[in-house]
Formats: structure tokens, sequence, C-alpha cells
């Protein structure tokens, strides 16, 4: 999955790799702040916040709990 993350003079798209859990860091090399006085830019590193949703539907939560149930090995695909 991709999201857009602001930066200081515009955004970039950054990759979020599957299976990443909350407060994980991912590092955005050069993108940060520059010293003082002017220099090579930092990095700038970026927090992920995971949002959880607080109602389902009855298909979103049927689904949920078929993938729940599934043996994560089986390549055999979940229906709705």
């Amino acid at each position: 999955m991709t999201k857009p993350v602001p930066l200081l003079d515009g955004q970039q798209t950054v990759d979020v790799p599957a299976g990443a859990q909350p407060d994980t860091v991912l590092r955005l090399g050069g993108k940060g702040l520059p010293p003082f006085g002017g220099g090579t830019r930092g990095d700038l590193y970026v927090r992920l916040r995971v949002h959880v949703p607080e109602q389902l539907s009855d298909r979103q939560r049927r689904l949920f709990e078929r993938l729940k149930a599934t043996n994560y090995s089986s390549r055999k695909p979940i229906e709705p």
C-alpha cells in the first residue's frame, strides 16, 4: 500500500510494507530538516498510525471472522 506523506517542500508517496504494525517507523533519507546554517538535509521519520474501524457491516464482520479462521499458509481465496 502507498500513502502520501507531507514534506517541507511538497509531498512524497511512501510504500507501507504489508503487515506493518502500529508505531512502525519508516525513514525517508534526506527529506528532513537541514542543519542550522544550511547543508545536507537530515532524515525524516514517519510513524505509522493504524486506524481500526469502530463499526463494521455484517459482510465485513463475516469476512474478518473467515480471515481469522483461515490457515495463513493456505493459498485458497476467501470468497465474500
